[in-house]
């Protein structure tokens, strides 16, 4: 995501969730998580009560920069508690290119289920994350 929130693929396998995760390119643009969170839910949603538990998994390089409304940081954490409402539970991996850049680690904190985040300097590092992530959040294991 970025300006505006876009599907990529729906439910998927762990597997195919890898390819997705690989094939994505940074597109730039503002940084627009309530748009990204909400498009994420409404996805969930189509699938109704599966009695599968629901995840977010929310790949980032920055705060909130840009909403529907006046506040874009306040508006994401409004998205994430109404997502967590529903059932859903928010894993934020966060990009920063600055190791102290502490405010914006304490926002993704926020928009986090369980406050945890996971923290990477680059997009490269995300391989080294993507086996881990991919278990907790997809549908089946990952292949080794």
């Amino acid at each position: 995501f970025s300006t505006r929130a876009q599907i990529v693929r729906y439910l998927n396998p762990a597997e195919q969730t890898i390819a997705a995760i690989e094939s994505l390119d940074y597109t730039g643009g503002t940084t627009n998580h309530q748009a990204a969170i909400e498009m994420c839910q409404e996805t969930l949603l189509l699938d109704g009560d599966s009695g599968r538990k629901n995840f977010i998994m929310m790949i980032t390089d920055g705060i909130s920069t840009f909403s529907s409304g006046s506040d874009a940081s306040q508006d994401a954490q409004v998205a994430a508690r109404q997502a967590e409402q529903e059932g859903t539970f928010i894993v934020p991996v966060f990009i920063r290119k600055n190791v102290n850049d502490i405010l914006s680690k304490q926002f993704m904190s926020s928009l986090s289920t369980d406050g945890a985040v996971f923290d990477v300097s680059n997009f490269s590092s995300l391989t080294n994350l993507r086996d881990i992530l991919v278990e907790q959040v997809s549908c089946s294991e990952a292949q080794k």
